[in-house]
């Protein structure tokens, strides 16, 4: 029953308006989730036409739970194509901190407790879908992260997401 009030409610919201159409979308909110590594609850903020701010809160697969945000770069019009869909893809690229809160062992090279916190940098790089006639965002991102204390290692995250804007 749940699925099946989620399926309507997202079959209502898709059409209600162009989000992203061609004026101006500085200051627009978007909020919705993002799963693979890691599965969190993602937020945007669009500061300019081509530039905005994202972060999320979630879990990763190595058991911890993970708080990010990122400065991101779009370059709409990059594809030339016959097809509209490829047309209407957005790339973008990143670059921010990230913080993993590890509640049991992690990797020996980071720490040798039971618990810890790394602090990490990360450079996303995406390639969104902003859905015509609707205010859904679709993307797909993989992020080479750097973990920078207590230690250093490098880990590589990927995800693909949504989110309803405002």
């Amino acid at each position: 029953m749940k699925n099946i009030f989620l399926l309507g409610l997202l079959i209502f919201l898709l059409p209600q308006r162009n989000a992203f159409a061609a004026e101006d979308t500085a200051g627009r909110f978007g909020i919705g989730a993002v799963l693979g590594e890691p599965t969190a609850l993602t937020v945007e903020a669009e500061l300019q036409p081509r530039q905005s701010i994202d972060g999320a809160f979630g879990y990763t697969w190595g058991h911890s739970i993970l708080l990010y945000t990122d400065y991101l770069f779009h370059f709409p019009g990059t594809f030339s194509s016959d097809s509209d869909f490829i047309n209407q893809l957005t790339p973008y690229v990143g670059i921010g901190p990230e913080l993993r809160f590890y509640s049991t062992g992690h990797h020996a090279i980071i720490s040798n407790n039971d618990a810890g916190t790394v602090f990490s940098a990360r450079v996303p790089l995406g390639l969104g879908w902003n859905i015509p006639k609707s205010s859904v965002k679709l993307y797909v991102e993989i992020a080479p992260v750097l973990d920078l204390a207590p230690g250093l290692d490098a880990n590589l995250e990927a995800g693909i997401g949504a989110r309803f804007y405002f």
